[in-house]
């Protein structure tokens, strides 16, 4: 984990924040680029979500959306 914040920080993406109370607690936060940089990730991926459920009707996946918070409550309850 300490490696990936390393190179986010490097690329300017996090900045690290030390805790004044706690010299052991540092805290990652993300800047502006970083900001930036998930939303763009995020508008692609749902792009791509977008993509992948266009063949099925919208009553097909109105039944995957159903199958698939069935699951997840199974997932979380476990």
């Amino acid at each position: 984990m300490s490696q990936r914040v390393a190179r986010a920080e490097r690329d300017g993406f996090v900045r690290r924040i030390r805790s004044e109370d706690d010299g052991r607690v540092v805290l990652v936060e993300l800047t502006s680029t970083g900001q930036e940089l998930i939303q763009r990730t995020v508008d692609l991926l749902f792009a791509h979500e977008e993509e992948l459920l266009r063949s099925l009707a919208a009553t097909q996946q109105a039944q995957l959306a159903r199958l698939l918070r069935t699951l997840l409550l199974d997932l979380t309850q476990r």
